[in-house]
């Protein structure tokens, strides 16, 4: 290591960089640290223990041959090897697409297309046709100008070219996107770009026999194309809409996250799983009571979160949950036991699973029943309320509404008598 370049200056240089691409190249690293590739892996390791990058812990990733930032930028990594590579390929097709339609490619188009005119008559001299001059004729037409054979290849050409065009646009649209939030990646857009490099590489493959004049092969060609057209370009303009709506929501003020919440949902898939697990124990109908009782409560509060200041679901946070985790723990290591003080805890503890803790959750949620209960009557209180200041209903609405309820038979006109007096 010389002088000159010491692991901070590499480290500085690498970070203005590597903060905003958590994914590169070794090779690009290599330019940017001023070593070589080969010494990319220990120059790092030798940065990471002495701290230089904090928390992180970046890494070279042999397979790939890149430099990541962190474990968690892995599908950002494979995002940029795959759409590399199919960028790098669209533009090879696109370009020996235009060399096909060079002026030079133009003239052995031209050959090649007299030398299948000829062959088209031989064929039709061979077999049996209703019209020998037209053979004729329409052979002399294709040997002097056979422009008209190949118009199909060129229409072809051109219509590939507008479809690779189309796709190199929307893969520079992708790769800016998501170089500008590489924390947007998700697991399904790899194989997006998977799908449409096959696509790409058949349809390649089946130019040359195409062009060899096989009919076959042709329709295929013309099959990929379409694929590419049709299934590919427009999941990958899903993708790049995915991108831009995650980061719209992004910029939405996020919503305080209640950790009860949380708290709940952890206890409820561990009682599920340990229930799960006692198959045949006399509590795993008790565990999964508790559970469901736990989950009605966790739904309660994600409808009404300010439900969380009620005093009975403060002791649940506090109190209950916290005793419920220990009890389980000795619970399980009770059941190991054999002895006679033992065997009489374990039963203790079963009962209180079958009995008083359900009884305690059950009275939570009749408590939030009622709370919800009496919100809507204050609701509707203060509603009538407003409708009797804005002179829609009488001062004696409710009165009157209850009166309606016993009115006997006939009671409309009853109570037209009554409004008139």
């Amino acid at each position: 290591m010389s002088l000159f370049n010491p692991l901070s200056k590499q480290h500085k240089r690498l970070m203005e960089v590597f903060e905003g691409l958590p994914a590169m190249p070794v090779t690009q690293a290599a330019k940017l640290m001023r070593i070589s590739h080969l010494a990319v892996p220990r120059n790092i390791e030798k940065m990471k223990k002495k701290g230089m990058f904090g928390q992180r812990q970046p890494f070279v990733h042999q397979g790939l041959k890149m430099l990541v930032l962190d474990e968690s930028y892995m599908p950002f990594a494979y995002m940029c090897q795959e759409g590399d590579a199919l960028l790098r390929d669209t533009r090879q097709a696109m370009s020996l697409l235009q060399d096909a339609d060079s002026p030079t490619a133009r003239q052995r188009k031209m050959s090649s297309a007299r030398s299948k005119a000829f062959g088209s008559f031989m064929q039709d001299i061979l077999g049996p046709s209703p019209d020998p001059s037209s053979r004729v004729r329409m052979f002399l037409r294709d040997l002097i100008d056979p422009s008209t054979i190949i118009q199909d290849e060129v229409n072809q050409t051109h219509e590939a070219l507008g479809v690779l065009t189309s796709l190199e646009n929307y893969l520079e649209s992708l790769f800016n996107a998501l170089f500008a939030h590489p924390n947007l990646v998700s697991q399904h857009m790899l194989p997006v770009l998977q799908a449409t490099h096959r696509d790409l590489n058949s349809y390649l493959s089946s130019i040359p026999a195409a062009r060899s004049g096989s009919r076959a092969w042709s329709a295929q060609a013309d099959s990929n194309l379409r694929l590419i057209r049709e299934d590919d370009l427009p999941r990958i303009a899903a993708l790049i809409d995915e991108i831009h709506a995650g980061v719209e929501e992004r910029k939405q003020p996020k919503k305080k996250e209640n950790p009860l919440l949380n708290d709940l949902a952890t206890e409820i898939y561990r009682l599920e799983t340990l229930a799960s697990q006692l198959q045949n124990s006399r509590i795993t109908p008790s565990l999964r009571n508790i559970a469901e009782k736990l989950s009605k409560i966790r739904k309660v509060l994600l409808q009404s979160p300010e439900k969380t200041r009620l005093a009975c679901v403060r002791s649940l946070k506090d109190c209950y949950l916290p005793m419920t985790d220990e009890l389980l723990s000795k619970y399980m290591q009770s059941l190991s036991l054999s002895s006679p003080t033992s065997e009489a805890a374990v039963k203790a503890t079963e009962d209180v699973f079958s009995g008083v803790l359900p009884q305690a959750l059950q009275q939570i949620i009749d408590q939030l029943e009622t709370d919800n209960a009496n919100d809507m009557r204050s609701q509707a209180d203060a509603l009538v309320k407003k409708m009797q200041l804005d002179g829609l209903l009488p001062y004696n609405f409710e009165q009157k509404a209850a009166a309606g309820k016993n009115q006997p038979a006939g009671g409309p006109k009853n109570n037209t008598v009554a409004m008139r007096q």
